[in-house]
């Protein structure tokens, strides 16, 4: 699984958020890669938030459907953070500042350092 992770850096900015993860929209979001990262991540233990623009019920839409349901029935399992309608705007030293489509903002206290979560 570390393997995994090591390879999925490369292509999903993952942050730390208080023994959690965030998975940048950016990078992964709610799509398939990064609902599938986030799945893993919770699979291990770690508490995971994945934050999208899109709303919730669009969360893995190019999955199939059987997957993606299933994919997102594992998170919420795991106790998994599903945020939609929102983006993470910027990465801040101690946090994330996410913002929805009325600009409302909240920050998120998050550990960036990637040495975090590996």
């Amino acid at each position: 699984m570390l393997e995994f992770l090591k390879i999925a850096q490369k292509y999903i900015d993952l942050v730390h958020i208080s023994s959690g993860l965030i998975v940048d929209p950016r990078y992964g979001g709610a799509g398939s890669s990064g609902l599938e990262c986030g799945l893993a991540l919770a699979l291990e233990g770690k508490e995971v938030t994945v934050v999208d623009m899109i709303p919730l019920e669009e969360f893995g839409k190019e999955m199939f459907r059987n997957t993606q349901f299933m994919t997102i029935d594992l998170l919420n399992k795991h106790k998994a953070t599903l945020i939609g309608s929102q983006k993470v705007e910027k990465k801040m030293p101690n946090g994330v500042d996410i913002i929805d489509r009325n600009l409302v903002r909240t920050i998120i206290e998050a550990d960036l350092s990637k040495e975090s979560y590996m």
